[in-house]
């Protein structure tokens, strides 16, 4: 009885070595893609993978092909600081009128103590 020929998994003939095959082609077509490389194969009846080879491109010490880095963008104006109340920021025009009105008042502790009464008629009156 004769024997078969052994068929390996995925239905890759015995016998075939498929990096071999994909250095011969590489030393042929030296800028085909990985993708070029593995259609060109499969049209021969070889069918490989894109991972071996890319290893076999490697193994080979063929240059890979490098990725574009997308270009970083400098970045615009963001929106301006807003100075208000609540939000932990004083404008530098606030405090020159903070400064201004403690002058004229006559002093950090007049202002604090006229604040204070503002804040009282503020309840009164709201």
């Amino acid at each position: 009885m004769a024997k078969k020929k052994a068929v390996g998994k995925q239905g890759r003939k015995a016998g075939v070595n498929r990096s071999k095959a994909i250095r011969d082609y590489l030393g042929a077509h030296s800028t085909a893609t990985n993708q070029e490389v593995k259609q060109a194969l499969a049209e021969q009846g070889i069918e490989v993978s894109d991972t071996l080879v890319s290893n076999a491109r490697k193994s080979a010490g063929m240059p890979l092909k490098k990725r574009r880095r997308r270009k970083l963008t400098k970045r615009g104006p963001g929106r301006p600081s807003v100075a208000g109340p609540g939000n932990g920021k004083v404008a530098v025009e606030d405090l020159m009128a903070a400064r201004k009105f403690i002058a004229q008042v006559g002093g950090i502790d007049e202002a604090k103590r006229l604040v204070d009464v503002m804040a009282k008629v503020g309840e009164v009156l709201g």
